[in-house]
């Protein structure tokens, strides 16, 4: 694959994954002060604006706070198809079960 289609592969995952933290925030999911400043940063600036070091008295990395305490929210998988859920929808999964959109709907449905 070339360099142009990696880099906007990893565009549409950094766009993804600052969507997803946005949704967080918004639906109250976090609720730590330090969980919520750094996904602020990954809202607003993306994930590679984190630091990888460790500072005085801190015992996690930004970036290794990101991992553990926001992105642990993550629902990779559905409950139902075991499809990937798209970070689009991961949020909703939080609330409905762990399902992917077409799950949800299938249920909805009654199938």
């Amino acid at each position: 694959m070339g360099y142009w289609k990696n880099y906007q592969l990893e565009q549409q995952e950094d766009d993804g994954i600052r969507y997803f933290v946005q949704q967080l925030l918004n639906a109250g999911h976090l609720t730590h002060k330090t969980e919520m400043a750094i996904a602020e940063k990954v809202a607003h600036e993306g994930i590679d604006s984190l630091s990888e070091e460790r500072r005085a008295g801190r015992p996690l990395s930004q970036k290794e706070v990101f991992e553990k305490y926001v992105l642990s929210h993550a629902i990779e998988n559905c409950t139902r198809c075991s499809s990937e859920i798209p970070w689009s929808e991961k949020v909703a999964a939080i609330g409905n079960g762990g399902y992917c959109g077409l799950c949800t709907h299938k249920i909805n449905k009654g199938e």
